[in-house]
């Protein structure tokens, strides 16, 4: 029996390679045709694997199409030879072996002092399109959407618009950029910057309508997500 696996094994062994493919910033990945063993999950023998590159800031969900149409593509051109195939069949390298356990809502809490741009921008990537990386805002539980690439956000000049003393900025801290309708939060080497979010049960809403909503009604300058 054949299975077809979204990764190069024996890389990502298991439930959630794709995810596990973009939170460690891998640069190629492909798909593999294996047999199944009994009893065991993702170490029979490669029968046939085919690998492509990833473009930068792809998505999980969009990884997923790729592959499996490359994954359905590689199934039939290996069920057209699939004795000689299974012939030349090679065991795993176990030495090469990592694993890919299925990420949990749990995953998604971020962390501003410890997590980086990079990291980040991997984790919100690497979600699907049902978990938001997430955080909390006056007790309220925040998801946020729509992350701009960290390379533009290097890009902007946000000292203009603080208010407060550059050395009391902290991660967690959250600016409005009004012109380029921008939520900008501190992280542990720079700044993020998303353009939507989502509070508690609310609908989706805009940068600028959380903004208007919620962060001008409150008094202090030190605005934080924790």
């Amino acid at each position: 029996m054949l299975n077809v696996h979204g990764s190069l094994l024996p890389r990502w062994r298991g439930a959630d390679p794709i995810a596990h493919t973009i939170l460690n910033g891998d640069q190629v990945t492909g798909v593999t045709i294996m047999q199944i063993a009994p009893h065991k999950f993702d170490v029979g023998k490669i029968v046939l694997q085919k690998s492509c590159p990833i473009h930068e800031r792809t998505t999980a969900s969009e990884l997923r199409v790729q592959l499996a149409e490359m994954g359905a593509s590689l199934l039939i051109d290996c069920l057209k030879d699939l004795n000689k195939h299974l012939e030349n069949s090679k065991e795993q390298d176990e030495s090469l072996a990592t694993k890919a356990p299925k990420i949990g809502q749990s995953a998604a809490n971020l962390n501003f002092s410890k997590q980086t741009c990079t990291e980040i921008d991997r984790l919100h990537r690497a979600l699907s399109d049902n978990v938001k990386v997430q955080t909390s805002w006056h007790g309220m539980s925040i998801r946020l959407d729509d992350m701009v690439d960290p390379k533009v956000m290097s890009t902007i000049d946000l000292t203009s618009l603080i208010q407060l003393k550059l050395e009391d900025i902290r991660p967690g801290f959250v600016l409005y950029h009004k012109r380029r309708k921008i939520l900008c939060v501190v992280c542990k080497d720079g700044w993020v910057g998303f353009r939507s979010i989502y509070i508690e049960k609310r609908p989706k809403m805009t940068a600028s309508d959380f903004y208007n909503g919620f962060i001008s009604k409150v008094e202090s300058a030190m605005t934080l997500f924790k």
